[in-house]
């Protein structure tokens, strides 16, 4: 039932036919070792790859669709705005930690999310992503 509607089943009949399709479920055939991660690589693909990946055997996109995929935070942007930190970088790499921490660990709370979230985003200030600075 959570596959119900995610494709045409024209769609599934192309993606069985051109093999196009089939290489870009490859990558999803392997879980890739946690919650966070896994929802990181599934978040945003053709939803006829990851129906064959599931196809092929995949069984962790079940877990996937019916529970990460969804999943929201108990803290949004504007808590960590409140909580002293200034807006940019440091805002999304705190809620981007606090879902990790949520996913992988049962961080449920929103007072622990939000102080995961604020160490994440200060740390995240004090020390800038070396890709970003063009050297």
């Amino acid at each position: 039932p959570p596959w119900t509607g995610c494709c045409s089943r024209a769609e599934i009949f192309e993606a069985a036919v051109f093999p196009a399709a089939i290489e870009k479920s490859r990558p999803l055939l392997e879980y890739p070792g946690s919650p966070s991660r896994a929802s990181k690589l599934a978040d945003g693909r053709d939803p006829v790859a990851l129906l064959l990946a599931r196809a092929a055997g995949a069984m962790w996109l079940d877990r996937w669709i019916s529970e990460w995929r969804d999943f929201t935070l108990e803290i949004t942007g504007d808590d960590l705005l409140d909580a002293g930190v200034p807006r940019g970088e440091g805002v999304g790499a705190g809620l981007a930690a606090a879902l990790d921490a949520a996913l992988d660990e049962g961080v449920l709370d929103r007072a622990a999310q939000l102080e995961i979230a604020v160490n994440a985003a200060h740390s995240a200030s004090r020390h800038p992503d070396p890709r970003e600075s063009g050297n």
